[in-house]
């Protein structure tokens, strides 16, 4: 294969393993879930590497393993005492302190672990590689570290793997951090509605969240503080204009889905673009609940607004990386497709679709081809999985039928 294939299957590979995690960022998928897939999809890029994403305390004083699937168990409890974020604590430790990698080519013989290196060697991890993940306001979220069993230093090819890794690692931490805290605000505020009204609007008033109450009539009553300090409006200008902050866009359909949720008395969800002081529009997932009196009646409506912007930007990109990946295999020259660890073929490219009466998604070559040609393919299949490296997909050249071409299962 030439190295100009070999780069072109490396880059489609990379793209589909962004694509995958920012699906599961925008689908909702926990924490844990989607750092583990990274950490995976990552560790396939090269024979040989470990990795391991760890997360900051609420304090920003130690860090613990949230997805290290390849790292060994005895080095993860030896390792603990010494995930201080401080100087000289080994790589993750130092480079969280530091707020930029730390590259330990031997920690054998690396100052950085005079205290923690036998941990380190009698697990087979010789070279550890840390970079922190950083917030927009440069706190530390975490660490993404890349382990070897021997001694060496991070290629060009590895510092690629760990930009995209720590930027997707940003992304997925933050956006969660956000949805899990409007998710306990709102069964806090929930719980609040049954107490009396000026316990509750203290509370809403004081809560880090976007917060106001309606009166059965639809109009609101109330805005708190931090509803207002986003806004840049006053309570009176809001209930003279109460579209005007809402992107024209979303009005429509926002007052359709609220007028029903209030004829119906049931709790009212939808995002929508709301404009700030500075008169640049961001995503919020907006909720509103019902307060109830014992007859039943609504005497008030609740509700918050929590911000989705960095969700909103991790579905766009997900869509901009599917659409790279397409037009990067609908354009090479020839039949390229992808399968999964089936055998079940999951993309074809143009070239494929574009076959009289071929019809290969969600099928395999069993269903498709002969059984003589299909055991050809599937056997071929098996020789590229055990192969040196794994890849995602496979393309030939055209030719002048299509059963002389070979595919690769993906993951």
């Amino acid at each position: 294969m030439t190295t100009y294939a070999t780069g072109q299957q490396n880059r489609a590979a990379l793209l589909d393993s962004q694509r995958r995690v920012l699906e599961r960022i925008a689908n909702g998928a926990p924490l844990g879930e989607i750092l583990e897939t990274m950490v995976k999809l990552i560790e396939e890029q090269a024979d040989g590497m470990r990795c391991a994403v760890l997360l900051a305390d609420t304090r920003q004083q130690r860090l613990r393993f949230a997805a290290a699937p390849s790292i060994p168990e005895d080095y993860k409890a030896g390792i603990d005492p010494f995930l201080r974020i401080a100087p000289d604590m080994g790589s993750c430790g130092t480079a969280a302190f530091l707020r930029k990698p730390v590259y330990t080519q031997d920690t054998q013989t690396d100052p950085l672990w005079k205290d923690c290196g036998d941990i380190a060697v009698r697990n087979g991890l010789r070279a550890i590689w840390s970079t922190p993940i950083l917030s927009d306001d440069n706190a530390v979220l975490g660490t993404f570290a890349m382990y070897y069993g021997e001694p060496r230093l991070p290629s060009p090819e590895h510092i690629q793997l760990i930009d995209m890794a720590t930027q997707m690692a940003r992304v997925a931490i933050e956006a969660k951090g956000k949805e899990e805290a409007s998710m306990r605000m709102a069964e806090e505020i929930q719980v609040l509605s049954q107490q009396k009204e000026n316990l509750l609007r203290l509370v809403i008033d004081t809560v880090p969240i976007m917060a106001w109450s309606v009166r059965p009539d639809g109009v609101v009553d109330f805005l708190n503080q931090r509803w207002l300090d986003y806004s840049g409006l006053s309570l009176e200008q809001y209930v003279e204009d109460p579209m005007g902050p809402i992107q024209p866009e979303d009005i429509p359909r926002v007052l359709e889905k609220w007028r029903a949720s209030m004829a119906a008395g049931e709790p009212y969800e939808d995002e929508m673009r709301l404009r700030g002081a500075d008169g640049e529009y961001r995503w919020f997932l907006v909720r509103t609940v019902p307060l109830r009196d014992e007859q039943g009646n609504i005497v008030k409506w609740y509700g918050t607004s929590t911000d989705i912007e960095d969700r909103k930007r991790a579905e766009d990109a997900l869509r901009e990386s599917e659409g790279r990946f397409a037009a990067f295999m609908d354009n090479l020259p020839g039949y390229a497709w992808m399968k999964d660890l089936q055998g079940r073929y999951v993309y074809i490219n143009h070239m494929v679709r574009g076959l009289p009466g071929y019809q290969s998604l969600g099928k395999t070559d069993a269903q498709i081809w002969p059984a003589g040609l299909a055991a050809e393919y599937r056997a071929n299949d098996q020789r590229t999985e055990s192969g040196p490296r794994r890849r995602c997909a496979r393309a030939r050249k055209s030719s002048a039928s299509w059963p002389k071409t070979s595919g690769r299962s993906s993951g």
